[in-house]
């Protein structure tokens, strides 16, 4: 008789985003999205990519119920911080897809291994030129 252990039985979701990118989304897309749509994404989201560009990196996820509409939610002002490495947070939705971006804050390059790294994420107050 095969014995079957309780932690096999336990369901274990990963999510394509580490704790730190969750919550920079949360910051950035509920107040527009709201949080079941965000908690969706992040529990079931589809990874498509992951590339890193020499300075930032895009995280590009699908799910059904994204819009098609085109969005950027760049407000507000998140940071992502590792030692003295600054990144900071956009996010892109279009065509059923969401594309996170963490591009670097000037002199800071983030590295491939950011995301393995103790981020911490908060929000920074900055005064955005008018277009």
């Amino acid at each position: 008789m095969d014995v079957v252990s309780p932690d096999y039985e336990r369901l274990i979701v990963l999510s394509v985003f580490r704790e730190f990118e969750q919550e920079a989304l949360r910051l950035l897309v509920e107040p527009i999205l709201g949080s079941d749509l965000v908690s969706a994404v992040i529990s079931d989201g589809e990874f498509v990519s992951l590339e890193h560009n020499g300075v930032g990196y895009f995280l590009i996820v699908r799910h059904a119920a994204l819009p098609e509409r085109r969005t950027i939610f760049r407000d507000p002002f998140v940071i992502g911080r590792a030692d003295e490495v600054l990144g900071m947070y956009l996010v892109f939705v279009e065509n059923g897809e969401l594309m996170l971006e963490c591009a670097p804050v000037p002199p800071s390059k983030v590295p491939e291994e950011f995301r393995d790294m103790a981020v911490s994420i908060s929000i920074e107050n900055v005064t955005r030129a008018a277009n």
